[in-house]
This record gives structure tokens, C-alpha cells and sequence, in this order.
């Protein structure tokens, strides 16, 4: 992404960004950055990330007055000809800025409809983030999105017609590095990577699998990507789900990204997600030419053509398509 920019100095800021596809998007910006470039990366104190050959980085904590101070530091020492912020978590700066600002765009929750239910105190932080956005948002600021589908949601969501780029980034996978299995479809296990929000729809994932075993009498192994120690409380759910109904469901904590491709180029990905900015895993998947079962959302048909789709909302008609894909590949 960072070639799409003109400038020669850029100020990338990433405090928000812990884990996840923000964090393999990160790193693969800085490490794709030309040498010709300067780059500075301000990221949080405890983001876990080795020397890149002519990126500086420089820790914050993450706060809104660490934020603000981030702005402010800017404002000091990198307001300069030829030089540029990149805001790499969603929100724009809080302060106006004299040099070029750009905003990724990646989260659906704060420029998009909240169309699941979800607790009190997760709406009240997801209204508080929409109105954050919508004020800071200023119309010299350039959004890079990754999706046509996200350009339309943060053109809708601000009162202004807002400069965007769509820029679909993603490191090209190297096959070299990937050790493939000669197994049929059939024999792969189905694979979902996802963090633990509300949306990635686990819960009608898992339903589905018991309906597979009682209804279709089938049993494929599904691989569940989920952190524990963020997610406990959705961690412990599935565990308890897949351990009482016996199904043939396996969660791994997170891994590292190679073996992570690994395992997507073995499997078939399986992705029940109510919404996404982007959908990394799928993109993987589908450079990869591993087969894919995902939900029949806008989202999926930017990014793959998969082979199977089916309503999220309904843990029968994951089941369904899920059966149909095995059918159709003994």
C-alpha cells in the first residue's frame, strides 16, 4: 500500500492494531515498503513485531490521550514537506493535520448498519466509535478501503462525499513455502480463522456441525482458529457445545502466519461471517486454490467464487451446503 503513496516520509499510525488480519496487514505494508522510503510506525506497547530494515517504530499505549499525544507529536516532528500520515486502525486524527492524511478503512462496524444482536455495552462502544469517526473524518483526508463494498459503506456513512481509494492489498502468497497434502475434499478438515467478535457468527457454525451429525449423518472435522485468552467466554461456549453434543470440532489458539497458510492450503475454508471489511482468510484461501464454503454475502463475491454458499443466519443452511460440497466431492 505504501507504493500507492506519493510521498517519500510517512508517519503510519497503528496503535490500535494487536492481533489478527490488522496485524498480518501491517506487517506485510511495512515489509513491502520501498527502501526509498521513510518510514516511522507508531504501534502499542505490547504489539509483537521484529526490526524491519529502515522502519523506526515507536511505542504508545493505547488511549484516547495517547492518541491525542500521537497527533500532537506529528504536529512537532513530521510536519514537513513531502510527508504523510497513514491512520492504519479506522479512525482519522483527532486534531486537524497540515500534511496528507490517510485512513484505513477496515472495520464494518463503524461505518456500517449493526445488524446483530448484541449486548448493551458493546452497542454503546460501537455508537461511540461511529460518532468518533464521523467527527474527526475531514473532507482533505483520503479513506483507502480494500473493497467496493467498503468504499459504498464509508461513502453512506459520512455526511460528505468523502476522496477514496480502493486497494485491494494483500501479499501474494509464495508456493513455495507451502507443503501441500495429496488428500481428496472430501478428507480435508473445514477451517475457520476469525477473532471471537459477535459477527464472525461461531455460534451457528457450531450449531451446524450437530446437524450434520444428527441430520445428514456426516462428520467432517472442523478447525476453529480462536484465540482463548481474548475470547474466553466464546472459547469456553464451543468447547462446552462440541464436548456434550461429540462432535468433531478442534479449536487451535493462533498461529504462526506461514503455518497458518499451511493449514488453509490443506483445508477447506469454511466462513459463516455476517459481514467483513475484507476477509482475509478468504483471499488466502482462494490464492491458494483450496476450496471454499462461505456465507452468500456481498463481502465473500469481492474477494473469491466460492464453491458452495449458504445463509449465516442459519445453522441448517450452513449444514446443507456443507453436506452438498462433501457430495459433490467423495
Amino acid at each position: 500500500m505504501l507504493e500507492e503513496l506519493p510521498q517519500e516520509n510517512i508517519v503510519i499510525v497503528a496503535q490500535n492494531i494487536s492481533s489478527g488480519g490488522g496485524a498480518v496487514l501491517l506487517n506485510q505494508t511495512l515489509r513491502q515498503a520501498s527502501t526509498k522510503k521513510s518510514v516511522v510506525c507508531i504501534i502499542n506497547d505490547t504489539f509483537q513485531i521484529e526490526p524491519i530494515p529502515g522502519v523506526e517504530f515507536i511505542r504508545m499505549p493505547r488511549s484516547i490521550f495517547a492518541r491525542l499525544k500521537i497527533d500532537l507529536v506529528i504536529l512537532k516532528n513530521h510536519n514537513t514537506p513531502n510527508t504523510a500520515a497513514l491512520y492504519f486502525g479506522n479512525f482519522p486524527p483527532l486534531l486537524p493535520l497540515p500534511i496528507k492524511t490517510y485512513v484505513f478503512c477496515q472495520n464494518r462496524y463503524i461505518v456500517g448498519p449493526l445488524d446483530l444482536k448484541v449486548s448493551r455495552i458493546f452497542a454503546i462502544k460501537v455508537a461511540l466509535q461511529k460518532t468518533l469517526f464521523k467527527l474527526c473524518s475531514r473532507k482533505e483526508h483520503t479513506f483507502i478501503v480494500q473493497t467496493k463494498t467498503m468504499a459504498a459503506l464509508v461513502k453512506q456513512s459520512l455526511h460528505f462525499s468523502p476522496i477514496l481509494k480502493v486497494l485491494p492489498f494483500t501479499e501474494k502468497v509464495s508456493w513455495e513455502k507451502i507443503r501441500f497434502e495429496n488428500k481428496p475434499n472430501s478428507q480435508k478438515p473445514f477451517l475457520y480463522v476469525a477473532s471471537g467478535e459477535p459477527h464472525k457468527n461461531h455460534l451457528n457454525l457450531i450449531l451446524a456441525w450437530e446437524i450434520l451429525s444428527s441430520k445428514f449423518g456426516l462428520h467432517p472435522e472442523l478447525v476453529l482458529i480462536l484465540n482463548a485468552k481474548n475470547y474466553p467466554t466464546l472459547h469456553k461456549i464451543l468447547v462446552d457445545i462440541a464436548s456434550q453434543k461429540r462432535l468433531n470440532v478442534r479449536i487451535v489458539n493462533e498461529m504462526e502466519h506461514s503455518n497458518l497458510l499451511n493449514a488453509i492450503a490443506n483445508s477447506v475454508t469454511i466462513y459463516p461471517s455476517l459481514f467483513e471489511s475484507f476477509g482475509l482468510p478468504l483471499v488466502e484461501a482462494n490464492q491458494l486454490n483450496a476450496p471454499i464454503v462461505a456465507s452468500d454475502r456481498e463481502f465473500v463475491r469481492d474477494v473469491c467464487d466460492p464453491q458452495e454458499t449458504f445463509n449465516p443466519m442459519s445453522a441448517e443452511s450452513i449444514a446443507t451446503a456443507v453436506a452438498a460440497f462433501l457430495n459433490k466431492n467423495p
